[in-house]
């Protein structure tokens, strides 16, 4: 029924229902195990919760979020926010899009762990976009726009 009513919306998407299937049985089997597991272990601490977690996908709308704190005519404080798992490293800037700048002083970001790794640093322009490298993907460089408002409070 579901996929007949998405069928009206996306007309050439084909549900494979063996993918499906597959999918649903790899939850239950790893269901199993988590309620196997003693009860101690299932009431982990939220501290360092992350801090062993290997990350193989780098989701980029999500890694490192960047924030315009205070801005002047000539000038701008930024607040970088690390979601990434690893350490990441900003090495670069534009003031127009995608025309990057090499930042004269590179900075690092510790990765998270339990709570986001968050840190402002005062420009004397003010960028558009920031260009960052993951240390997971070193061969990688990931561009980010600047929030034109400042985080939310949490």
């Amino acid at each position: 029924h579901s996929e007949f009513l998405l069928s009206h919306e996306y007309p050439m998407h084909q549900l494979d229902v063996n993918y499906f299937l597959s999918n649903c049985n790899r939850v239950k089997e790893k269901l199993l195990v988590y309620e196997k597991l003693p009860r101690k272990i299932l009431n982990t601490q939220k501290s360092e919760i992350y801090k062993d977690v290997n990350q193989d996908v780098i989701f980029s709308k999500a890694a490192l979020n960047v924030y315009k704190v205070k801005s002047t005519l000539n000038s701008s404080d930024i607040q970088f926010e690390n979601f990434l798992l690893s350490k990441v490293e900003v090495v670069g800037y534009s003031i127009k899009k995608n025309n990057m700048i090499l930042l004269q002083n590179s900075f690092f970001l510790d990765g998270y762990g339990n709570k986001v790794k968050s840190i402002v640093k005062s420009f004397n322009f003010k960028p558009k976009e920031i260009y960052y490298k993951p240390s997971i993907r070193k061969d990688s460089l990931i561009k980010i726009t600047v929030s034109k408002f400042p985080p939310s409070e949490k």
